[in-house]
């Protein structure tokens, strides 16, 4: 690896994966290392161009478009697509020089199509192992020679210019959609934020989301703090401790990436956002209570409330999932906490309220995840205003089942990774219309904004707060 054509080719076939099974981009770039790709650095590489060009997906297929012939669709096989879209995307937003890419397009097509044969065919003729890796990879892609196709990818490559972006938006004539391709967002989304928050918020909301947020640890402060900074100053990493929140830490600058450390999964620290630290704090658990954190998986808010407890009380933690099941008993073990119980029960069906009695309750939502989009940018291409509505339904629904179980005077924390009000003040306001034993209460840590929509609700923005998007209630049983 190391050549524009290895990382191209690369790229191409993981966002290949990536569509035609709907994986996330995450799963797909697992499948690097069958690429041949073992080196990190090439990794990273081709994790930012993969990122880059889905995280623009809509302004470059825009751009393809138009430089298609008249009349002509663009090609229907994702393999090719999706090496035209980064193509456009290294000409047209990170300056790479046109001839080059042109070049590199080509000369990959030509070597995947020296025959007639599929692409799998030819690669298995072929005696290295980069070529059955690409096979392999390329698996189910139905990939096959066809010169109709080639040859709308060498005239779009012809028709490519640097500047065609400025072309594309001066075409486009109405105002928020020519926005929302600006900042390379849906228009169903850009029109709801425009709506709710106003232009020049919304505006500064969607330039945060296409730049990287800052890389948070979370220590585990039941170990020798000074003993892991040590540890982690050794391999390289530079911190900065959080003003608001003592365990967290910025990472500042670091020789590799941070899962990459020998001193990762130790049980010492755990990658984790700013905003999701926030929701663990606003829990407050204090040792000797229990807690139940629903929809717990991965466990970082879980093993977050553990240390906070100091490892002291019950936190029954519960997931449907199996593979996630795995994964959360996975990091409780690996931080070594012995009061976490991990329950697997799909909360879309009710418990016995009996069953115990909690002092606080975590609901952590499955949500469209659109405050991710910064780490996570296929989650906006992925979500519209019907899957919204059709969330907040099972949403409200994990949130009446669970709330059965919080003990008079108890705290219920509702949170989502997620900025868009149907999934979160739509959702409360309904479940507190419903539940009149329930009331808001202010948080505390508080570092967001509040809701424009009702008080007492804590609003995390990435350009306000260098944290995910969140939404943050927390409520009190009266009665």
């Amino acid at each position: 690896m190391g050549t524009d054509m290895d990382r191209e080719l690369a790229a191409a076939c993981l966002l290949t994966e990536h569509e035609r099974t709907q994986c996330s981009l995450r799963s797909a770039l697992k499948k690097t290392r069958k690429l041949g790709i073992t080196d990190w650095r090439e990794h990273s590489a081709v994790h930012a161009l993969v990122f880059e060009t889905i995280r623009r997906k809509n302004a470059i297929d825009r751009c393809l478009y138009f430089c298609l012939p008249k009349g002509v669709p663009p090609p229907k096989n994702h393999f090719i697509k999706n090496l035209l879209r980064v193509a456009i995307y290294r000409v047209v937003f990170e300056g790479h020089p046109l001839p080059l890419v042109h070049n590199t397009v080509l000369n990959i097509l030509k070597s995947l199509f020296s025959t007639n044969e599929t692409v799998n065919e030819t690669c298995r003729n072929e005696n290295n192992n980069n070529s059955n890796q690409l096979a392999e990879c390329l698996s189910g892609s139905n990939l096959k020679r066809d010169d109709v196709e080639i040859a709308v990818t060498s005239h779009v490559l012809n028709k490519l210019t640097p500047d065609i972006f400025f072309d594309v938006l001066r075409s486009i004539l109405d105002p928020v959609e020519r926005l929302a391709v600006q900042h390379f967002h849906p228009t169903w989304l850009t029109r709801d934020l425009i709506s709710f928050f106003g232009e020049h918020f919304s505006i500064k909301l969607l330039e945060s989301n296409n730049k990287p947020l800052p890389r948070f640890i979370r220590l585990n402060l039941l170990r020798d703090v000074d003993e892991t900074l040590a540890l982690l100053q050794e391999e390289g990493v530079q911190l900065q401790q959080d003003s608001h929140l003592p365990e967290m830490y910025k990472v500042v600058s670091t020789e590799k990436p941070i899962p990459r450390l020998s001193s990762y999964k130790t049980g010492r620290y755990y990658l984790q956002d700013r905003g999701s630290a926030i929701v663990a704090n606003v829990v407050a658990p204090k040792p000797g209570d229990v807690v139940i954190d629903a929809c717990a998986a991965p466990g970082g808010k879980t093993t977050h409330m553990a240390m906070l407890m100091k490892d002291e009380g019950q936190i029954i933690a519960i997931d449907k999932h199996p593979r996630r099941v795995e994964e959360l008993k996975r990091n409780v073990q690996e931080q070594e906490f012995s009061i976490v119980d991990v329950w697997s029960h799909d909360l879309l069906q009710p418990l016995e309220e009996d069953l115990i009695s909690a002092d606080k309750i975590l609901v952590d939502a499955p949500c469209s995840g659109l405050g991710t989009i910064p780490q996570v940018p296929e989650v906006k291409w992925r979500n519209t205003r019907q899957k919204l509505k059709k969330l907040a339904h099972i949403q409200l629904k994990i949130l009446e089942n669970i709330s059965v179980l919080l003990k008079v005077g108890g705290i219920l924390v509702y949170a989502t990774c997620s900025i868009h009000p149907i999934e979160n003040e739509g959702v409360i306001q309904t479940f507190l219309e419903r539940n009149s034993e329930f009331e808001l209460e202010y948080q505390d840590p508080f570092i967001g904004l509040e809701s424009p929509f009702m008080g007492n609700v804590q609003r995390l923005y990435p350009h306000i707060s260098d944290t995910e998007g969140f939404t943050i209630f927390k409520m009190r049983k009266k009665f």
